[in-house]
């Protein structure tokens, strides 16, 4: 298929000349053009929706070199050798129509760069070569640091402990001597043997820590959870409880008494931090609760939902 025969001008230039097509970058390399790792990525991201051997629109299949190649009952969709005649760089660099992508398309093509359709020019210079190679496995390698970034952090009221929260482990600091007393662990999470010890405190990350008042009680939040951790007599600290499932919208009334969560199924539940437990849900079920607030004297909590509604409950 030809366009036009102007030797005089490189085929990047067609297109300025009659006022139409998109800059081609005018590349110059020794080292053949690799298809899998070059050409490829840039059909996938923009031709490969619609070209494809499931859904072959205008029964134009640009999978593999052979596919482009062989092209349809009209043809080849390149000139191995000569680009300015191939179908395919034609239509991509918008110098025969229909040009490709469409202006307006459903999947996020875009037009190819000036230094992609330079590529596919240059490519079907080559020869419009190539194989597909079979991918190679992937090979996930453990995480290796002994000391993961600190997301979190949190002092207790009397300035003696500090909690840090490392990736998903939880450190527990004694200020006065300066040294790591302990390092918080959900026995429940064993199984999954974080950074290959059974140290972990959450699943995720450790992106939220909060003190009780009273130094007692350590709250520990990371993804849709809450974790509470009481300490004994001594300076080691465990597992009281966890709120599941959680949101990341919650509130702790300003007496310290009380634990407002947002929760699944629309729900709020209302915990009571002393004891460690979860006394009710205020449930109504039209829409999930975004937004939290204890009233001054503790007594009442306010919350607003998605739909629009506030409303105020006796605690």
């Amino acid at each position: 298929m030809k366009i036009f025969s102007i030797s005089a001008f490189p085929i990047f230039f067609l297109g300025n000349l009659f006022g139409a097509g998109l800059e081609v970058k005018d590349l110059k390399r020794d080292k053949p053009i690799d298809f899998q790792s070059e050409i490829l990525p840039m059909l996938r991201s923009n031709c490969l929706a619609c070209h494809n051997r499931t859904r072959s629109k205008g029964d134009v299949i640009l999978e593999t070199p052979a596919d482009i190649r062989k092209g349809n009952d009209d043809g080849s969709f390149v000139e191995p050798g000569n680009a300015k005649d191939s179908f395919l760089f034609s239509i991509s660099a918008h110098l025969e129509d229909p040009v490709m992508p469409p202006a307006k398309n459903k999947v996020g093509a875009r037009n190819l760069k000036p230094e992609e359709l330079g590529l596919l020019k240059l490519w079907i210079e080559q020869g419009a070569k190539g194989e597909m190679r079979a991918a190679e496995p992937v090979v996930w390698q453990s995480y290796q640091r002994e000391t993961p970034p600190v997301y979190a952090v949190a002092s207790g009221p009397h300035g003696r402990f500090v909690a840090a929260g490392r990736g998903n482990q939880i450190h527990l600091y004694d200020a006065i001597i300066g040294e790591m007393v302990t390092n918080l662990t959900d026995p429940s999470l064993a199984k999954h043997g974080f950074y290959g010890k059974n140290d972990a405190a959450h699943l995720d990350v450790v992106n939220a820590l909060a003190f009780h008042p009273s130094g007692d009680l350590l709250a520990s939040g990371g993804y849709r959870s809450i974790k509470l951790w009481r300490r004994t007599g001594s300076a080691n600290a465990k597992k009281l409880f966890v709120a599941q499932a959680l949101d990341d919208v919650r509130a702790v009334s300003p007496d310290g008494k009380w634990l407002a969560t947002a929760e699944e199924n629309n729900q709020t539940g209302l915990w009571d931090l002393a004891q460690g437990k979860r006394l009710r849900s205020l449930a109504i079920p039209q829409a999930p609760v975004k937004g939290l607030a204890f009233s001054a004297d503790s007594s009442r909590l306010l919350t607003g939902a998605a739909d629009g509604s506030v409303r105020l409950w006796n605690v």
